[in-house]
């Protein structure tokens, strides 16, 4: 299967500290806003930690909640990408 016609540019005049806002859970949410309008699963974020001996580790998990306290994520508790989050 050809996928080359997926290719798109990604030129534009790029992102400034002054376009910024001063706090960073006020930009995530004016991206996340965005991103729920185009993207089907805007909630999906990858997680990346290290385990005990050092090597990476990256899942998907979802995204419940965000406010000036942090992020919140669900996933299955009894899941093998559970025991590696616990480590």
């Amino acid at each position: 299967m050809d996928l080359t016609f997926k290719r798109q540019g990604y030129q534009n005049e790029g992102l400034t500290k002054e376009q910024l806002s001063p706090d960073p859970f006020l930009e995530f949410e004016a991206w996340f806003k965005e991103a729920n309008e185009s993207e089907p699963i805007p909630n999906a974020m990858s997680l990346a930690t290290v385990n005990h001996s050092g090597a990476p580790m990256l899942r998907t998990v979802l995204l419940k909640l965000f406010d000036a306290n942090g992020f919140v994520f669900f996933t299955n508790y009894k899941s093998r990408k559970a025991d590696q989050i616990a480590e």
